[in-house]
């Protein structure tokens, strides 16, 4: 979902790093509320999306435990800059940094929080295509 009014449906956004109020990492030692994605393939997926001339949102996400739940969306979009929620890159983003990995987060835009505007299940299920070729065409030189 995203928080922003001026993301649209079936954007695609790179998440840069990940803002989580999660206690996933705080019980393994791990402080901050913010997590960022591997530069290095970040770098990768941009230059794929150039080439491929896909467009995309660059910028951090809300990953966060309780999906539609009572959060601020205007702190988390003016304060935190968070452009859009999801439920996973802040753990992925732990796990790879305490495993010594790389991780990345491509994401779709299905549904807006500020807009209202939804995708169709119907529509969930060829709108991906963008963003899963996007994915497939960065690992192939990695």
């Amino acid at each position: 979902g995203a928080y922003s009014g001026d993301i649209n449906l079936f954007d695609i956004v790179i998440s840069t790093d990940a803002y989580s109020e999660s206690s996933f990492a705080k019980v393994q030692g791990y402080d901050s509320t913010t997590i960022e994605a591997s530069k290095e393939l970040n770098d990768k997926i941009i230059e794929t999306a150039d080439r491929l001339n896909s467009k995309y949102r660059l910028g951090r996400i809300h990953s966060t435990d309780v999906f539609y739940g009572n959060v601020d969306i205007n702190d988390l979009y003016n304060n935190k800059k968070c452009l859009a929620v999801e439920m996973e890159s802040y753990a992925l983003f732990y796990n790879a940094l305490k495993l010594n990995k790389k991780a990345a987060c491509i994401l779709t835009i299905s549904d807006n929080l500020i807009t209202k505007a939804e995708t169709t299940p119907l529509q969930r299920q060829t709108a991906l295509n963008d963003m899963i070729t996007l994915a497939l065409e960065s690992t192939l030189n990695i």
